[in-house]
């Protein structure tokens, strides 16, 4: 093959690889594109949502209240004038006799009558007819001052108020104050972390007062599967989605339990600024990109034998364990290929009545049902109840507490690799294989090396498990 066609075929090759990475770019811009497209869509029509049902709620609620003012001040009116009427009724009828006499006075004053005894008698009926009337009772009539005077008392500052309150309300937010960072696969879970994004107009660090003490807040949620938007002639309508709160704190880190292998779940985050002595509403941030993990590993779980089935109980998906009755017998876990490099955590549920002179959690290769004195047992890793840690039988200077209900507990076991100062790992063990065991209590945790076959035959890293052993019924433990 002559040069210039060895020449010809690496252009070819790097023209190919070219287009491959041209091609991923364009892809990664067209998700890109929608994704600037749907969120602006999905925003013009929260929005378009949000102020249509502010103005209904608003315009509802001026018309509710002007209704029940205006009732309040027919009702005050009717109570007010009610007496007012009858008492001009009275006085009215009162003026009305008065005139009667008046005219028929007059009448009797000016007439020129000759028959004098004609004229007596009209005299007499004038005089009985003006003595059946109370000439001197006048009814009593309230002043003004104290007459309702009815008012209505408006804050006229309120329509301003209100103009400027909807000037400050909402804004638009380029991009989410808090991304998720990292998504790592644990066995029944996913390990979550997130991260504050440098952008100058979102920040959350951004405090309005530099004297008031501010917690920052997350809230994680999931859902499964991957959200589905509806679409009507061509437009984003609205997102269905099944989200659940997985965690609200102000960590920034969590991991997600109970996830089913083998299946997609959907991630999101968001946060919030509150005052620690403020008890005003939270407002959350929008949230964060949505992103997609599933894991492969399925959760620790309890192994129920024969032997163990008389003294132990199992629930909660074979993760949480009881002891039903008093004999001293171990159970251990599943064989799992996930048990080096992952953390697994027990907690306490509940505590029996005693604490047995066996009673410990183990790391170890063999799984010995009638295990007594495990934590004495060569090639074991042991925490014991009264909170010494032993390794291969022999009890080391660390302390913890004792066993206690509600105790959470964690072990990580890493293989080391000696030669190259760092971690491993590995199929095969040998009586030089070495593990590194940290054991975390709270904010307690030590780190304890391992060497369980110095003084036995090796045994396959398959074989590794975590076990327990209680005496006293009561003792109730899960793996988290």
């Amino acid at each position: 093959m002559d040069e210039h066609m060895q020449e010809a075929i690496e252009t070819v090759d790097n023209a190919r690889q070219h287009k491959c990475e041209l091609e991923e770019k364009r892809s990664l811009l067209k998700k890109a594109i929608e994704q600037v497209e749907h969120s602006a869509e999905l925003s013009r029509r929260e929005i378009a949502r949000y102020f249509d049902e502010l103005k209904a709620n608003v315009i509802k609620a001026c018309e509710s209240k002007a209704d029940k003012l205006m009732k309040e001040v027919n009702e005050i009116e009717h109570e007010a004038l009610s007496p007012l009427i009858d008492c001009r009724t009275l006085v009215q009828e009162g003026i009305d006799e008065a005139e009667t006499v008046v005219m028929a006075g007059d009448k009797l004053l000016h007439d020129d009558c000759c028959d004098s005894e004609v004229h007596q008698k009209e005299f007499t009926n004038f005089t009985d007819m003006a003595s059946n009337i109370a000439l001197d009772s006048v009814p009593e009539v309230p002043s003004l001052v104290e007459v309702v005077c009815i008012s209505a008392i408006l804050d006229e500052t309120l329509p301003k108020m209100l103009v400027q309150t909807l000037k400050a309300e909402g804004s638009v937010s380029r991009r989410a104050p808090v991304q998720l960072s990292d998504l790592q696969a644990r066995p029944g879970g996913i390990l979550m972390s997130w991260q504050h994004m440098d952008d100058d107009n979102d920040s959350i660090d951004d405090d309005d007062d530099d004297d008031e003490e501010v917690n920052v807040l997350y809230k994680l949620q999931s859902c499964v599967g991957k959200p589905t938007t509806v679409f009507k002639n061509g437009r984003a309508l609205k997102e269905t989605s099944n989200f659940k709160d997985e965690y609200v704190g102000p960590l920034s880190k969590y991991l997600v339990r109970g996830i089913t292998p083998n299946t997609m779940y959907t991630f999101r985050v968001c946060c919030c600024k509150c005052s620690l002595n403020n008890d005003a509403p939270k407002i959350w941030s929008p949230w964060s990109i949505y992103q997609q993990k599933l894991t492969t590993m399925p959760p620790h779980q309890w192994a129920l034998t024969k032997e163990s089935g008389e003294a132990y109980s199992l629930s909660n998906k074979q993760q949480t364990v009881s002891k039903s009755v008093k004999r001293e017998l171990a159970i251990y876990t599943k064989p799992s290929e996930n048990l080096l490099f992952f953390p697994v955590t027990f907690r306490i549920e509940a505590a029996g009545k005693t604490r047995g002179p066996s009673d410990c959690f183990a790391v170890c290769f063999k799984r010995d049902l009638d295990a007594s004195n495990l934590h004495l047992k060569e090639g074991t890793f042991c925490f014991h109840s009264d909170g010494t840690v032993w390794v291969n039988g022999k009890a080391s200077k660390t302390r913890f507490a004792n066993f206690y209900r509600g105790m959470v507990m964690s072990f990580l076991i890493e293989d080391t690799n000696d030669n190259h100062g760092g971690f491993k790992k590995s199929s095969k063990t040998t009586n030089t294989t070495r593990y590194c065991v940290v054991l975390s209590l709270g904010d307690r945790e030590a780190v304890f090396y391992w060497q369980p076959f110095k003084n036995m035959t090796p045994c396959p890293i398959q074989d590794l498990c975590l076990g327990l052993m209680f005496k006293s019924p009561g003792w109730k433990v899960t793996i988290l």
